[in-house]
């Protein structure tokens, strides 16, 4: 059956969200693993701070020095904004800023 573009785009913009909540349900289990798996073997990620995360593994173990120490036991909620391709396969997530508590 053929979609239309609108509705391609709609699935695309679902699956990209569910991507965004595993993230966020993998940093609330304190997971490097799960809070990375959304990430392609070859993804970048950039911090809070601006640190430059070059690959899953990089991003698994920097995540998960986090989760034991600086921010365990904290919680990461969101909500994606909108969703923009930049490049192909490539997307730009847009969320609101948050504020996170850390004890």
């Amino acid at each position: 059956m053929y979609e239309s573009s609108s509705t391609s785009r709609s699935a695309d913009e679902a699956a990209i969200h569910a991507l965004y909540q595993q993230l966020m349900d993998g940093w609330n289990k304190g997971s490097g693993e799960a809070f990375a798996a959304p990430f392609a073997e070859d993804g970048d990620l950039v911090g809070m701070d601006g640190t430059h995360l070059k690959g899953r593994q990089e991003i698994i173990s920097f995540n998960q020095q986090l989760f034991d120490t600086y921010v365990k036991g904290s919680r990461l909620v969101g909500k994606v904004r909108s969703v923009r391709a930049t490049k192909v396969n490539e997307i730009k997530l847009s969320v609101p800023s948050r504020k996170m508590s850390f004890w």
